[in-house]
C-alpha cells in the first residue's frame, strides 16, 4: 500500500471512530419542533334559537328567543378562576300579520332587582344570564305572555336564581323570583323546547 492509500485509510478510520462517539451534528430533520399550545380563553355557551306560537285573548302570536354569548360584556370567573362569557338574550313577539308586539334585548342586569336577600351582594358580577324559554307551566293561562329565565353562577353546582317573566297585553314587563322549589321554573333545559319531547 503506498503512502497516499495509507493516508486515505487513516482518514476513513478516524471519521468512523468519531461517529461511534456520538459526536454528530444534528440535521435539519431532527431539529426540535415547537410545542403544541392548547387554545385558551373564556368558555362560550352555544347559540340557541327557540320559537313557537301562543294564544293570548283569542289572538295568535309568535315568539322568537335568541340566546347568544356577548363579547362586549365583562366576562365572569368562577371560584377556580375559570372564565366565562356572559349571554345576551333577544325576545321578539309578533302578531299574526308579522308586526312587532314586543321586541327587547335582555342581559342579567334587567333582573338585578329580583335577587332576594339570600344572594350575595356581588351576585350580579359573579353570575351569567343562563337562558330563557316559554313558561310551559302556565301554557293554559292565555291572559298574558309568560316566560322563564335564570341568572346563575356559571360553575356546576353554583347558585341559581330562576325568574318568572310576565308580559301583559299592553306590553308591560314584570319580573319575580320563584319563591319555592315547587313553583320555580326549571333552570335546566332553558334552551330546549319541551314540546319537542311530547308524544303527539
Amino acid at each position: 500500500m503506498n503512502r497516499k492509500n495509507l493516508l486515505y485509510a487513516f482518514l476513513v478510520l478516524s471519521t468512523a471512530l468519531a461517529g461511534c462517539k456520538g459526536e454528530t451534528k444534528p440535521s435539519e430533520t431532527t431539529a426540535e419542533q415547537p410545542a403544541t399550545v392548547e387554545e385558551t380563553g373564556p368558555v362560550r355557551q352555544e347559540t340557541h334559537h327557540i320559537d313557537g306560537d301562543f294564544q293570548v285573548n283569542g289572538k295568535t302570536y309568535h315568539y322568537n328567543i335568541m340566546i347568544a354569548s356577548c363579547d362586549t360584556m365583562p366576562t365572569v370567573k368562577d371560584e377556580s378562576g375559570k372564565e366565562y362569557y356572559d349571554n345576551s338574550i333577544s325576545l321578539r313577539i309578533t302578531r299574526e300579520d308579522g308586526s312587532d308586539f314586543f321586541n327587547r334585548n335582555f342581559t342579567k342586569h334587567a333582573f338585578k332587582n329580583v335577587f332576594s336577600k339570600g344572594f350575595p351582594a356581588n351576585y350580579i358580577s359573579r353570575s351569567i344570564l343562563r337562558g330563557m324559554n316559554f313558561n310551559y307551566d302556565k301554557e293554559d293561562d292565555h291572559s298574558a305572555f309568560f316566560f322563564t329565565a335564570s341568572v346563575d353562577e356559571p360553575e356546576v353546582g353554583g347558585l341559581e336564581c330562576p325568574i318568572e317573566i310576565t308580559i301583559s297585553t299592553q306590553g308591560e314587563v314584570s319580573y319575580k323570583q320563584a319563591t319555592s322549589l315547587d313553583t320555580a321554573p326549571q333552570t335546566e333545559g332553558l334552551n330546549i323546547d319541551p314540546s319537542d319531547d311530547l308524544d303527539i
